[in-house]
C-alpha cells in the first residue's frame, strides 16, 4: 500500500489506483494519514470530518466509512485500537519528501543536490492534498508549501556553487518560477539577479530588483531588504567577485528583546526626547499615554538611542497577559538572557541584576495587569544600578515613578496659513506617510485639506497612519471625506479606564470598510500573540468562505495597505507581519467566544505543533523558538487548557528544545513537569519528555536526571527510536563522568555512540563528544583523539551552529585532558565565529571560561565565570555552579588576589565533596591549597549560597565589559 499527498490525496496498491471517490472517504483517510502512527476516536473524526453537519449524528457514520475505505483499500490498511483507528503503516510520500530533506541538510553539495531533486520531484501538483477538504488541511497544506519552497532555494544555491553554465539557467528557471509562486518572496528575488548575472544577463538582473522594489513598495511600503540592495549595488557595478560569490543568504538573527529599529524619523516628538534624556538618572519613568498615541514608537527610539551609552535590556509586554509576579520575573529573565529558579524567579532575578549597570525597557505595561509593579519595586529597590523605562497606557504607581505624559500630535489650527499647517507635527507625520505611498508633491489646497485629516483625528499617530493606508485608493480631497463621521479620539480621554475605547472608532471605521473574507482574516489573525510569517497566517486563517478572493496573503498584504496589519522589516531584513495590541484586542472581539474561536485556537496550535513534529535540535528551529516563542507557548498553554493530546507533546518537546539551549532551567521544568502530570502524552512523547527532563535536571539533581533517563530507555528501545536514545545514554554517561564512575559513563557512552550510528550525524557527532569526554578521563589518548576528530569533522559538516557549540563544548574539554589546550582554543574560537546573531550557550561560556584559564589569560576566564554565574543566580549549589567557583578561585589565585581565592577555592572544595562530584585530573590540579578553609555550614544550599555571596564579592563584573563577547 502507498499513498500520495503531495497533490491530489492518491491510495495505491500493487501499482492499482484504489483513491476512495467520495469526499467524506477522501477526508477520512487524509486525517488519518495527517495523525499517521496514531489512534484517533472516531468521535474525531466525526467532529473534524463531518463538522456542522455531524449535529444528530453518532459515530456510526464513520464505522460506516471505514468499513467502505477496508473494503476498497484492504482490510489491513486501518487497524482498530482500544481508542479508535489507526493506519497502518505505508510507505507515505510526505515523509519520504521529509526525509530527503533532513538527508540534504549540512550533507555535500553533489548529495544534497540529489537529495533535493529526488524531495521536489514527488510533488505532483500544488498544493499538498488539494481535492482534501480545507478544514482539515488549513495547517498541513501552508507547512509543506514552505518546505517546498525552502528546498527549491537550496537547489538553486547548490545549482549556483556548481559554476556550470546549464546549472545557471536551471537556477534561473527554478528561481523565476518560486517568484510565480510567491511574488514577495525576497529570497527568490535575490536568487534570480544572482542567476541572471551569472548567465550574463545583467539587464534581466536590474530588472528583476525593479519589478521586487515596485512591488513591494505598492503592497506593503517597504524597500528591498538591505542584502537585495547590496546585491543591486555590486550588479551595477559589475562586480566581478559575484562570478564566484556564494548565493545571498539571510544576515545573522538580530539580539533576542529589542524592539524594531526606527526606519524613519520620529516627527513631533523632539521635546519629549530631550525630556527623556533629562530623566536619565531617574530610575523609574513611565511613558504615559492612550493607545495609538506612539508610546512605543518613543519607547523604541529612547531604546535605541540609550545603547550607545550603555547595557540595555527590552521586553514586550502586551504579549504576557494577566500573568503571576513569579511570571513577569521569569520573562523579563527570559529577555535579559538571565536563568531563574523555578522555586523563586524573582528572588534569583533581583540576585542576577544586584550588581548589573543596565536600563530595562518595558513596552506596553498595562497588559501585564497588577503584577508588573511590584516586580519593578522590588528590582529598582534591590539593584541600584538598574533603571527602568516603561510604555503603558497608566502609571505603575510606586515610589520613585517620573511620570512623562505623551499627548497626541499638535494639529494646525483652521484659520493657519499653508506654510504653518506644513510644519504642524501631526501633519509633517501625514505628509512622511503619505510620501511612504507616492512621492508626489501635494498642492497648497491638499496640504491645507491635511490639516482638517489631522483635526478629525485629533493628531493621534495611530489614526494617521491608518488615514493614510488609504492613500493609494483616494486622493486627498476623498480622505476628507471618509472622516465625516467625528472619531471618539479627544485628548481629554487620556484617563479612560476602558481598555480600547480611545482607539475603537478608528479601527472600526477601517474594519467596517473590508469585505467579508478581508474581516474574517483580520479576526482570525488576533490569534496570534506576537509576529506572524504569510506561512503562518493562511495556515491559522484556515478556510474562508466570503465572497473574496481566498487568498489569504493577498488579504494580508491588503490589510497592510490599509495600515490594519503592521508590516516591519527586522534587523536581518525579513519582512514581520503583526497587527497592534488594539487592532488584536478588537479583532478578538470580534472572533468572540463560539465555534470559529475554538477552530481558530486549534489551527494555532496544530500549526506550532506541526511545525517542528518529531524534529531534532536545529538551527532552524532554534531561530523560530527564539522569534516566537511567545505564540508557541500560548499554543502550550491553549493546548493543556482544551486537553488536546494531539499537539501537547509536540509543543513542549519543541519548546524543551530552546529551553535546553539556553538553560532555561526553570521554565523548562515548571512546563515539563505540567505536561507529564496532563495524562495528555502517549507512551513515547512521554518517554520524549523523560529525556528532556533528564537533561534539565542533570546539574541540579543527578540522580534524578539519571533515574528520567533511565526510565525511558526501555521505551526508546522498543520503538527503536535511535535519536532519543542517544540522548537518553548521554546524559546518564554524563552524570556517571561527573561523579567519577567512568567505567559505568564509558558503557552509557558506547550504548549512545551505537544508537547514534542509526540515526543522524549530528547525533553521532553529539555522541562521540561525549565519548571522547570519557576516554580522555580514563586516560585513553589516542581513542580520545579518534573520537575527536571524527566528531568534530561530522559537526563541521552539518553546518548547524547549534550542533557545533554542543559538540565543541565536549571536545575541547576532552583536548585539554590530554593537554592539547591551544587546540582546544582553536576549536572554541571557531565555533565564536559562527555563532553570531545566537547568544553564546551558557554551557560553552563555562568550557570558554576554562579554556581561557589554562591558555593563560585569567583576566578574561574571570570574566567570563563571571557571566555563567550572573546568568545562573539559582545555581548556587549544584555542579555546574560548584566548577565556576573553583575557576573563579583559580582566576583569583593567578591575578594575584591570594584572600579572595582561598576563600573560594576551600569553599568550592567543600561543595564538590558534598555534591558527590569528582574533577577531572587537569581541573584538580588548579585549585591553590593556601589561605584557611571556608566556614563550615549546616546545609549544602547555605554553603553554596555562602559561596555565591563571596564570588559576587569579588568585582568580576566590572571586568565582563573587556571579555569577549557572543
Amino acid at each position: 500500500m502507498q499513498y500520495a499527498v503531495l497533490g491530489p490525496l492518491r491510495a495505491l496498491r500493487d501499482g492499482r489506483d484504489v483513491t476512495p471517490r467520495g469526499q467524506r472517504g477522501r477526508d477520512v483517510l487524509a486525517l488519518l494519514i495527517l495523525r499517521r502512527g496514531q489512534s484517533v476516536d472516531p468521535q474525531v473524526l466525526l467532529d473534524q470530518v463531518w463538522q456542522s453537519e455531524a449535529t444528530g449524528l453518532d459515530a456510526t457514520v464513520v464505522h460506516t466509512v471505514v468499513a467502505r475505505l477496508r473494503h476498497r483499500l484492504g482490510a489491513d490498511t486501518i487497524e482498530t485500537t482500544s481508542t479508535g483507528y489507526r493506519l497502518a503503516e505505508a510507505p507515505i510520500d510526505q515523509v519520504a519528501f521529509e526525509d530527503h530533506l533532513t538527508r540534504a541538510r549540512g550533507a555535500p553539495t553533489t548529495q544534497s543536490t540529489a537529495e533535493l531533486r529526488s524531495a521536489l520531484a514527488l510533488w505532483r501538483a500544488d498544493p499538498a492534498y488539494s481535492d482534501v477538504s480545507q478544514n482539515l488541511t488549513a495547517t498541513e497544506q501552508p507547512r509543506l508549501a514552505e518546505l517546498r519552497h525552502s528546498a527549491q532555494e537550496a537547489l538553486i544555491d547548490d545549482l549556483l556553487a556548481s559554476g556550470d553554465a546549464a546549472a545557471m539557467q536551471e537556477a534561473l528557471t527554478l528561481a523565476e518560477d518560486l517568484i510565480l509562486r510567491d511574488p514577495l518572496r525576497e529570497r527568490a528575488h535575490e536568487l534570480v539577479m544572482l542567476a541572471a548575472y551569472r548567465c550574463g544577463r545583467q539587464a534581466h538582473a536590474l530588472a528583476a530588483y525593479d519589478r521586487l522594489r515596485a512591488t513591494l513598495r505598492d503592497e506593503l511600503g517597504v524597500d528591498p531588504n538591505p542584502s537585495t540592495q547590496r546585491l543591486h549595488a555590486r550588479i551595477l557595478a559589475h562586480d566581478t567577485d559575484l562570478e564566484g560569490a556564494p548565493a545571498p543568504g539571510t544576515t545573522a538573527d538580530p539580539p533576542p528583546g529589542a524592539p524594531a529599529a526606527p526606519t524613519t524619523a520620529l516627527i513631533g516628538r523632539e521635546l519629549e526626547l530631550s525630556t527623556l534624556d533629562t530623566l536619565g538618572s531617574r530610575r523609574i519613568v513611565t511613558i504615559i499615554g492612550p493607545g495609538g498615541v506612539g508610546k512605543s514608537t518613543l519607547l523604541a527610539e529612547h531604546y535605541w538611542r540609550s545603547r550607545e551609552s550603555g547595557p540595555v535590556g527590552y521586553l514586550d509586554l502586551a504579549n504576557v497577559g494577566e500573568v503571576t509576579e513569579d511570571e513577569v520575573a521569569e520573562a523579563v529573565a527570559m529577555a535579559l538572557g538571565v536563568t531563574v529558579s523555578a522555586r523563586e524567579p524573582l528572588d534569583s532575578l533581583i540576585t542576577s541584576l544586584t550588581e548589573r549597570r543596565l536600563t530595562l525597557f518595558l513596552d506596553e505595561a498595562e497588559w501585564a495587569g497588577a503584577a508588573l509593579a511590584p516586580v519593578v519595586s522590588r528590582l529598582v529597590r534591590a539593584c541600584p544600578r538598574l533603571c527602568v523605562v516603561v510604555s503603558s497606557r497608566r502609571a505603575l504607581e510606586i515610589v520613585g515613578e517620573s511620570r512623562l505624559v505623551l499627548d497626541p500630535l499638535p494639529c494646525p489650527a483652521p484659520e493657519d496659513d499653508v506654510e504653518a499647517t506644513r510644519a504642524a507635527p501631526a501633519v509633517r507625520l501625514l505628509l512622511e506617510r503619505l510620501a511612504d505611498r507616492d512621492s508626489a508633491a501635494h498642492s497648497d489646497a491638499e496640504v491645507l485639506a491635511l490639516g482638517e485629516v489631522a483635526r478629525r483625528v485629533d493628531g493621534l499617530p495611530l489614526a494617521l497612519e491608518l488615514v493614510a493606508g488609504y492613500a493609494g485608493s483616494r486622493t486627498v480631497s476623498e480622505l476628507v471625506g471618509l472622516l465625516d463621521t467625528p472619531l471618539d479620539l479627544t485628548t481629554s480621554e487620556l484617563d479612560r479606564p476602558a481598555r480600547h475605547r480611545s482607539l475603537r472608532d478608528t479601527v472600526l471605521w477601517s474594519a467596517e470598510r473590508l469585505v467579508e473574507d478581508e474581516r474574517t482574516t483580520l479576526r482570525r489573525l488576533g490569534i496570534f500573540v506576537g509576529e506572524f510569517d504569510l506561512s503562518a497566517a493562511a495556515a491559522v486563517v484556515g478556510p474562508l468562505d466570503g465572497a473574496g478572493s481566498g487568498n489569504v496573503a493577498a488579504i494580508c498584504r491588503s490589510l497592510a495597505r490599509e495600515a490594519l496589519i503592521q508590516v516591519r522589516r527586522t534587523p536581518d531584513g525579513d519582512l514581520t507581519w503583526r497587527l497592534l495590541r488594539t487592532v488584536r484586542d478588537l479583532a478578538l472581539e470580534g472572533l468572540s467566544a463560539g465555534p470559529d474561536l475554538a477552530a481558530t485556537r486549534a489551527r494555532h496550535r496544530e500549526w506550532h505543533a506541526s511545525r517542528w513534529r518529531g524534529a531534532l535540535r536545529n538551527d532552524r528551529l532554534l531561530t523560530d523558538l527564539r522569534r516566537h516563542h511567545d505564540d508557541y507557548l500560548a499554543a502550550l498553554k491553549d493546548a493543556l487548557d482544551t486537553r488536546d493530546a494531539h499537539t501537547t507533546g509536540d509543543l513542549v518537546l519543541t519548546l524543551g528544545r530552546w529551553w535546553l539551549f539556553t538553560d532555561s532551567i526553570g521554565p523548562g521544568l515548571r512546563w515539563t513537569e505540567r505536561c507529564l502530570a496532563s495524562g495528555l502524552l502517549n507512551e513515547r512523547q512521554r518517554a520524549h519528555l523523560m529525556v528532556m527532563r533528564a537533561n534539565l535536571l542533570i546539574h541540579q539533581d543527578p540522580d534524578a536526571s539519571r533515574a528520567a533517563a533511565a526510565e525511558a530507555v526501555p521505551v526508546l528501545e522498543r520503538h527503536a527510536d535511535h535519536s532519543w536514545l542517544v540522548g537518553a545514554h548521554l546524559i546518564q554517561a554524563l552524570e556517571r563522568h561527573s561523579s567519577g564512575d567512568l567505567e559505568a559513563a564509558h558503557d552509557q557512552s558506547c550504548r549512545s555512540v551505537a544508537a547514534a550510528r542509526h540515526s543522524t550525524d549530528e547525533r553521532l557527532a553529539d555522541a562521540l563528544g561525549v565519548l571522547a569526554l570519557i576516554e580522555a578521563a580514563r586516560g585513553d589518548v589516542a581513542a580520545t583523539r579518534a573520537s575527536v576528530d571524527e566528531a568534530w569533522s561530522l559537526a563541521r559538516g552539518s553546518g548547524s551552529r547549534a550542533a557545533m557549540a554542543s559538540v565543541a563544548n565536549n571536545v575541547c574539554l576532552a583536548l585539554v585532558e590530554i593537554g592539547q589546550a591551544d587546540e582546544a582554543m582553536q576549536v572554541l574560537t571557531s565555533v565564536e565565529d559562527r555563532l553570531e546573531g545566537f547568544d553564546m550557550p551558557l554551557f560553552l561560556r563555562h568550557t570558554s571560561g576554562w579554556l581561557l584559564l589554562v591558555t593563560g589569560d585569567p583576566a578574561r576566564a574571570l570574566a567570563r565565570f563571571g557571566e555563567v554565574v550572573e546568568q545562573s543566580p539559582e545555581a548556587v549549589a549544584d555542579r555546574r555552579a560548584a566548577e565556576s567557583y573553583i575557576g573563579i578561585g583559580s582566576a583569583l589565585a593567578e591575578l594575584g588576589r591570594g584572600d579572595e581565592a582561598s576563600a573560594i577555592l576551600s569553599g568550592a572544595q567543600d561543595l564538590t565533596a558534598r555534591l558527590g562530584l569528582v574533577l577531572p585530573r587537569w581541573m584538580t590540579d588548579r585549585i591553590t591549597q593556601d589561605g584557611g578553609r571556608a566556614a563550615t555550614v549546616a546545609s549544602t544550599e547555605e554553603l553554596g549560597a555562602r559561596l555565591a555571596g563571596l564570588v559576587r564579592s569579588v568585582g568580576w563584573s566590572e571586568r565582563s565589559s573587556s571579555s569577549s563577547s557572543s
